[in-house]
C-alpha cells in the first residue's frame, strides 16, 4: 500500500466517522483531519525507511559476498604465513645452533668458485684435446702456423752476418776475410788452414726491430807442414779416419736446428718471470715482430734450457752449506697433468711413480693426498739464505723434502733454520732415517719457529672480532667474548716489543763485534718473551675447564693461545743461537711473485713445466738478492753452459732431442765464476 491509497482510505474513514457524528463540532473534525495527516506522514516515512532498508539490504548482500571473498583470501594468506612462520622458526633454530660457528669463521665462496671454474676449465681443455686428436698432424701444424702468422703485425727486419773463428770467437767480416788462406794451430795442437766460411745457423733476436743473425763458421783444411797441401798423396793433408773439427759457438749452437737465439730466449724467460706473462701471450708478442713460435714450441725450448742450466742450479744448492741462517716455507701450486692415487703411490699420466706420504696415525689420508683432484694441487717449497734462493716443486706437501736437500748439501748442524710449525719434527724425522747425530746434538739442525706466524694468529682474531673503528662486533659481544679482545691486543703489543728489542740488539751487535748477541738476547730479550708466554698461560687457566675439556673463549682465540703454548720451545729457539732470528720474512716476501704468477698462469700443464718454473724462479730470485740484473745473469749463464755443453750428460729421445738431465763434469771454478755474487762484482766493474 502506497501513500495515496492510505490517504484515500483515511478520507473514507473520516467520512464514516462524520456520518456517525453529524452533530459533532468542527473541532472534532479538525482533529480527525490532523490525525489523518499524521498517519499519512508516518506511512510515508515508513515507506521511505523501507526503501532505504531494501537498498541497505542489497548493499549488505554485496558486502557479504565481498567479505566472504576476503575471508577466503585471508585464510589462504594465513596458511602461507603459518608455513613461513614455521620456516622462520626452523631457520632461527639453525642460526642459534650455528651461532658460535658463525662468530668464529669467515665464509667465502672462493673455494667453491675455484672448484666450479676448475671443473669447467678441465672439461674445456679435455674437449680441446679431443678435437686436436681427431685432426691429422698436418692439419694441426697448419692450424698452429696460421694462428701464429695471424698475430704478426707490420715490423721491420734486418740481417747481420756473424763470423766465428776456429776458437769459437765472434769476429768481424773484415777479420774473416783476412783469415782466409791463413794457417792456425787449433786447441788440439794441430795445424789448420782457413779455406773460407759457410753458413752454420740463423738466429732471430728482438731489438727495436727483428734482427736475423747469420752465423758463418770457418771451413778448415788439415795441414801437416806450412804450405804443404798434401801429405802422403792425400789431398788436404787429412789421413784416413781423421776428422776436421767444427768450431763451437754458444750463440750459433744454442738450440741447434732452430732459429731461437740466446737473446730471444732471455726475452722469453724474463717476460715469463718478471712480467708474469704466460707463454701463449709471449708467443703473441713475438709474433708481432715476425718471430713465429707457438706456445708448445716455447714450452719445449724452456724445458731444454732447464736441462742445460741444471749444473748452475746444483751449484747454487751446494752454497746452502755456507749459510748461517736458512728460512723455508711452501705455497700451493697447480698442475693440470692428471694424476691418480693408488695406495701409497701417486702415478701421473706418464706412469712416473712418486711416493706419497703415509696416513696420519693410520686413520685418515693426509692433506696432501686429499688434494689430488682433476686439477692436481701441488706445492712449491722455498729455501732462502743470505744470498741463495732455491725453489722445489713437489706433488705432495711433504716437510721432509727441503730437509733432505739440506742434508744432501752438507748443511752444518749449527745453521739456524726458520719456518712455521709445519716443519717441527726434525728430531723425529732424523731418528726414523737412522742418521747419527754428533755428541751432545739433540737434533739435526737448530730449528726455530717464526714469530710473525704467531702474531698473525692473534691479529686474525682482532681483525675478525672488531669493525673498522675498532669496536667489538655484535657476534662476539653476544657470546661474551669481549675479554678476548683485551687479551689479544695485549699479546700483540708484547710481541711488537719483542721485535723492537730484537732489532735493537741486532743493530748494536753489527756495530760492535765484541758484543755477545746470545748473552744480550737472554738478559734483555728473554724477559719480554716470557711475558708473552705468561699471558698465554694465565688466559688458559681462566678460560679452560679441565673437567669438561672446553674453552669459554672464541675458537680463534683458543687456536692462537694453543699455538703459542704448544710451540714454546720452537719460538724460544732463536734465543740460544747467535744466528737465530724471529721472523721468516725473507721467504715470505719471495713468495709474493709466485702468487702473482699463479694468478696469471692459473696452472702448469705438466709436472715438468712446474719444475721448469721452479728452476728459473730460483735463478731469478737469487740474482735479485745479489743485486744483479736478471737479463745479464741469464745471458751469462746460458753462454757459459753452451761453451761446456759437451760436459753435460743429457737424456735424449730417438731424434736426439734433449728430454732430461743426468749429470755433468763442469768444474766448480767455472760454475763459481758465474755465481750471482761474483757476476755482480763483474757487472758493477763493467758499468763503471
Amino acid at each position: 500500500m502506497n501513500t495515496e491509497e492510505t490517504k484515500k482510505n483515511l478520507d473514507e474513514a473520516i467520512s464514516k466517522l462524520e456520518s456517525f457524528n453529524k452533530n459533532s463540532d468542527p473541532a472534532f473534525s479538525s482533529l480527525l483531519q490532523m490525525i489523518a495527516g499524521l498517519v499519512v506522514l508516518i506511512i510515508s516515512a515508513f515507506e521511505s525507511l523501507k526503501t532505504s532498508f531494501d537498498s541497505l539490504q542489497k548493499n549488505h548482500s554485496e558486502l557479504s559476498d565481498s567479505f566472504r571473498n576476503l575471508s577466503k583470501t585471508n585464510s589462504e594468506q594465513t596458511a602461507t604465513i603459518n608455513e613461513q612462520t614455521k620456516t622462520i622458526k626452523e631457520l632461527t633454530k639453525t642460526i642459534k645452533k650455528y651461532e658460535r660457528t658463525l662468530a668464529e669463521k669467515n665464509f667465502t665462496n672462493k673455494s667453491l668458485g675455484d672448484k666450479a671454474y676448475g671443473s669447467s676449465r678441465n672439461e674445456r681443455n679435455t674437449a680441446d684435446k679431443n678435437r686436436d686428436e681427431d685432426r691429422s698432424e698436418k692439419e694441426q701444424a697448419e692450424k698452429k702456423e696460421k694462428a701464429v702468422k695471424g698475430r704478426a703485425t707490420n715490423y721491420t727486419t734486418r740481417t747481420e752476418k756473424v763470423y766465428i773463428d776456429i776458437f769459437g770467437n765472434e769476429i768481424s767480416e773484415a777479420a774473416a776475410e783476412e783469415l782466409k788462406g791463413k794457417e792456425v794451430v787449433g786447441d788440439d795442437g794441430k795445424l789448420y788452414k782457413y779455406k773460407g766460411f759457410q753458413l752454420s745457423s740463423q738466429k732471430d733476436e728482438i731489438h727495436l726491430e727483428k734482427v736475423t743473425k747469420q752465423y758463418l763458421k770457418p771451413v778448415l783444411e788439415r795441414v801437416y807442414e806450412s804450405g804443404n797441401d798434401t801429405v802422403n798423396g792425400v789431398a788436404g793433408g787429412v789421413t784416413e779416419g781423421e776428422t776436421v773439427p767444427v768450431p763451437s759457438s754458444p750463440n750459433a749452437d744454442f738450440l741447434a736446428k732452430t732459429r731461437m737465439s740466446i737473446a730471444t730466449m732471455v726475452y722469453v724467460v724474463c717476460e715469463w718471470l718478471m712480467m708474469k706473462n704466460p707463454l701463449n701471450r709471449i708467443s703473441m708478442n713475438l709474433a708481432s715482430y715476425g718471430l713465429e713460435y707457438s706456445r708448445q714450441q716455447l714450452y719445449s725450448y724452456t724445458r731444454i734450457l732447464t736441462c742445460i742450466l741444471y749444473p748452475v742450479m746444483e751449484y747454487l744448492e751446494k752454497d746452502l752449506r755456507n749459510a748461517k741462517t736458512i728460512g723455508f716455507d711452501e705455497t700451493y701450486w697447480s698442475c693440470r697433468e692428471k694424476g691418480r692415487l693408488t695406495g701409497d703411490k701417486i702415478i701421473d699420466v706418464d706412469e712416473d711413480v712418486v711416493d706419497a706420504p703415509p696416513d696420519m696415525d693410520g686413520k685418515t689420508k693426509r692433506k696432501e693426498q686429499k688434494s689430488v683432484s682433476k686439477t692436481l694441487r701441488s706445492y712449491i717449497f722455498g729455501i732462502v739464505t743470505e744470498r741463495v734462493s732455491v725453489y722445489l716443486h713437489s706433488l705432495v706437501r711433504n716437510s721432509e723434502l727441503p730437509v733432505q736437500l739440506l742434508i744432501d748439501n752438507g748443511v752444518e748442524s749449527l745453521t739456524f733454520l726458520m719456518s712455521d710449525a709445519f716443519y717441527k719434527f726434525f728430531k723425529k724425522w732424523t731418528e726414523e732415517t737412522g742418521i747419527e747425530l754428533s755428541d751432545g746434538q739433540s737434533a739435526l739442525f737448530m730449528h726455530g719457529l717464526c714469530w710473525v706466524h704467531l702474531k698473525r694468529y692473534f691479529v686474525m682474531v682482532l681483525n675478525f672480532a672488531t669493525d673498522k673503528n675498532g669496536n667489538v662486533i655484535k657476534d662476539y659481544s653476544k657470546q661474551g667474548w669481549d675479554g678476548d679482545i683485551v687479551f689479544v691486543k695485549d699479546v700483540i703489543n708484547q710481541i711488537s716489543l719483542c721485535f723492537r728489542k730484537f732489532n735493537d740488539i741486532t743493530a748494536r751487535c753489527e756495530n760492535d763485534s765484541s758484543l755477545d748477541i746470545v748473552e744480550l738476547k737472554k738478559t734483555e730479550l728473554k724477559p719480554l718473551v716470557n711475558k708473552v708466554f705468561d699471558a698465554g698461560e694465565t688466559f688458559r687457566k681462566e678460560h679452560y675447564n679441565e673437567e669438561k675439556k672446553s674453552w669459554s673463549c672464541s675458537n680463534r682465540t683458543k687456536t692462537a693461545v694453543t699455538y703459542l703454548l704448544n710451540n714454546r720451545k720452537g719460538l724460544e729457539a732463536f734465543l740460544d743461537s747467535p744466528y737465530g732470528i724471529m721472523h721468516n720474512n725473507r721467504v715470505e716476501q719471495s713468495f709474493r711473485e709466485i702468487d702473482v704468477l699463479r694468478n696469471s698462469m692459473m696452472a702448469n700443464d705438466t709436472i715438468h713445466g712446474a719444475e721448469t718454473l721452479a728452476l728459473f724462479y730460483s735463478l731469478y730470485k737469487t740474482s735479485q738478492m745479489n743485486g744483479l740484473d736478471f737479463k745479464y745473469y741469464l745471458r751469462e749463464v746460458i753462454t757459459t753452459m753452451m761453451k761446456h755443453i759437451n760436459q753435460i750428460d743429457f737424456e735424449k729421445n730417438d731424434k736426439g732431442t734433449i728430454t732430461g738431465y743426468r749429470g755433468h763434469s763442469i768444474s766448480d771454478d767455472i760454475l763459481d765464476s758465474i755465481a750471482p755474487w761474483n757476476l755482480a762484482k763483474k757487472f758493477d766493474n763493467k758499468n763503471e
